[in-house]
């Protein structure tokens, strides 16, 4: 499969709502539905899927960037994917999938654990977080909850 093939199928399904062009020349796709999320084509057989979270913001950067330095470094709570900013500076989660020799049906397994995977941290992870960074819950500097 190449990029664009995943790209209709998605387009397909779901609510395309603008196309734009990023910083280095590549395309982006904006979806609406199921959630917001962007898909970027990185090259002929590559695309990435980002997810913007909606945090306050007053949220101290230190231990929100801490503790997305933990969920990458443990992967359970992103799998394949990542916590990161993407170049506006929102912070999201993140998926790139190299598309050579996937077929469909491994694309939509992939798409449905990124769309987990967003809805985990959209309904749980992030609330507990948010609690835990107001309560000034975090673990002091040098140590990461691994």
């Amino acid at each position: 499969m190449q990029a664009r093939d995943a790209i209709a199928f998605l387009a397909g399904h779901f609510s395309l709502c603008a196309v734009d062009v990023g910083a280095e020349g590549e395309m982006r796709y904006h979806f609406e539905r199921p959630f917001r999320f962007v898909v970027t084509e990185i090259d002929a057989m590559t695309i990435a899927l980002f997810a913007a979270f909606d945090l306050p913001a007053d949220l101290p950067a230190d231990g929100l960037l801490r503790r997305m330095l933990e969920a990458n470094l443990q992967g359970v709570e992103t799998g394949a994917g990542s916590m990161c900013r993407d170049e506006s500076g929102r912070i999201g989660y993140r998926d790139v999938i190299d598309l050579r020799a996937m077929p469909i049906e491994a694309f939509q397994m992939r798409f449905i654990d990124f769309s987990l995977y967003f809805e985990f941290w959209r309904g749980e992870g992030l609330p507990r977080l948010i609690d835990d960074l107001r309560r000034d819950d975090t673990p002091g500097d040098g140590f990461l909850k691994l």
